[in-house]
């Protein structure tokens, strides 16, 4: 964690959760954090944490994020970085070089999508950092799609590439346990609907970038008929 900012970590889980619904859990969770957390007058890094109780959403995993992230937008965060229990941040420092990037990008400051180098499975871009730009965009969904299983990364990663603005840090590295030894837990959705989810989510971003004035958001060097095109998102490791 950096000084100049100020995190908020949401735990989202569903409700009767063998182990985060559980109060006894939970107390030895927050007790965790707050040890493990940046103490007054020894940094001026801030981090506080909310729990969030999922209701009916059962592993749907858009919907989790989709509610977290609503509440997120509510407490007027600016930044956003969804991310699963088996993260591991390895790199220093990978919050302040996110938002440089996404305040490079020739579109606007703060449009796209900045993701790192994730050593378990270098090739895909997995966790990522946007603005709430991006939920303005979305009406305030993180995910506008209809999948429910593990198809969000790719979507969002694929969504700004046309703008070339879907940044990957390669110095900045992370960790996916994957579960640790259990393996995935969610299905991942079927390639031919993906990208038909990337390329409508293109053309609706293309029309909502046309109805501003291209002083704020130049797009300029997008060509319409390019959107459908380049719909990979593997990444060189």
């Amino acid at each position: 964690m950096e000084d100049q900012y100020d995190y908020r970590l949401y735990i989202g889980y569903d409700y009767g959760d063998s182990w985060y619904d559980n109060a006894s859990n939970w107390q030895d969770l927050s007790i965790f954090i707050k040890r493990e957390s940046p103490q007054p007058g020894r940094s001026k890094t801030k981090l506080s944490f909310r729990a969030i109780i999922l209701f009916g959403i059962d592993q749907r995993i858009t919907a989790v994020w989709n509610t977290i992230a609503s509440v997120a937008l509510k407490d007027q965060c600016d930044y956003f970085y969804p991310a699963n229990d088996d993260l591991e941040l390895i790199t220093k420092g990978w919050t302040s070089g996110a938002i440089h990037a996404l305040k490079s990008c020739h579109v606007a400051s703060n449009f796209g999508i900045a993701t790192f180098r994730d050593v378990t499975v270098c090739m895909a871009p997995t966790f990522h950092l946007v603005h709430r730009t991006h939920l303005d965009f979305h009406n305030g969904f993180y995910y506008p799609i209809p999948a429910h299983g593990a198809a969000q990364d790719p979507w969002i990663y694929s969504l700004y590439r046309p703008w070339r603005c879907a940044f990957v840090l390669k110095q900045y590295q992370i960790r996916n346990h994957i579960g640790l030894t259990s393996g995935p837990r969610y299905d991942y959705a079927d390639r031919s609907r993906l990208d038909q989810w990337i390329q409508r989510g293109r053309r609706e971003l293309y029309g909502r970038l046309s109805t501003f004035n291209s002083s704020r958001y130049n797009q300029s060097f997008v060509n319409y008929s390019l959107l459908n095109l380049d719909l990979n998102w593997d990444t060189p490791c």
